[in-house]
């Protein structure tokens, strides 16, 4: 609970002006401030390098790791960046194992009419679908997972793909979400981001998600 400590003390008898009143309100201190003291309407923002812990539905946390504002979708229990930076929406991962930092996802076909949740899309046999955005942290197979669509988001990059920076990054035709460099195939397919990074290929790198590229 909230406390007050007065700094200006006032005697029986004594003349107080308004200036007294005002240095009394200026100078007395206001300390031990909880949740409870506050306007249950009141916006309250947690900034910290890990994620609050009992967030409470549609809190609001600050990530100081990252550096992005997120959101608390406690349907899906998972923290959501709502930009500018980067902008994420729950997924559900029914791919048959984990996907790696960096995936793509997209809606899958052959599964039955859409039904809100999203699962990786085989590239080679899917020309209909378009990659919906990518992973920003491993995905267990079944579960939900932020997707990122929009902003500065990760790509996981094939072992032996090289990449430099502002190269086009493509969506690979494998069934575990992963992109590829313009020499590759078809160049005219899936091309959702710019590099932001460099790599060889077998991790994830940073991009800016710009659309899709059609031949």
């Amino acid at each position: 609970m909230a406390s007050v400590t007065r700094t200006k003390i006032f005697t029986i008898g004594q003349t107080i002006t308004r200036e007294d009143i005002a240095d009394l309100i200026e100078e007395s201190l206001l300390s031990d401030i909880g949740l409870s003291d506050l306007d249950p309407t009141a916006l309250v923002v947690t900034a910290q390098s890990e994620a609050p812990a009992s967030p409470v539905p549609g809190a609001w946390w600050w990530d100081k790791t990252t550096q992005l504002m997120k959101v608390y979708d406690s349907t899906h229990s998972l923290w959501l960046a709502l930009g500018p930076d980067r902008r994420d929406i729950p997924v559900l991962n029914w791919n048959g194992g984990a996907l790696p930092k960096g995936a793509y996802m997209c809606n899958r076909r052959g599964i039955g009419p859409w039904d809100g949740t999203v699962k990786l899309g085989t590239r080679a046999t899917a020309t209909a679908e378009m990659v919906i955005g990518t992973i920003p942290a491993t995905a267990l197979s079944g579960a939900w997972t932020p997707l990122s669509y929009c902003g500065i988001v990760w790509c996981y990059v094939s072992a032996g793909q090289t990449i430099a920076p502002s190269n086009y990054v493509y969506a690979r035709d494998n069934n575990t979400g992963e992109f590829r460099n313009l020499g590759e195939g078809d160049p005219t397919g899936e091309a959702p981001i710019i590099s932001l990074g460099s790599t060889t290929g077998g991790q994830s790198i940073q991009g800016m998600w710009i659309g899709w590229k059609r031949g």
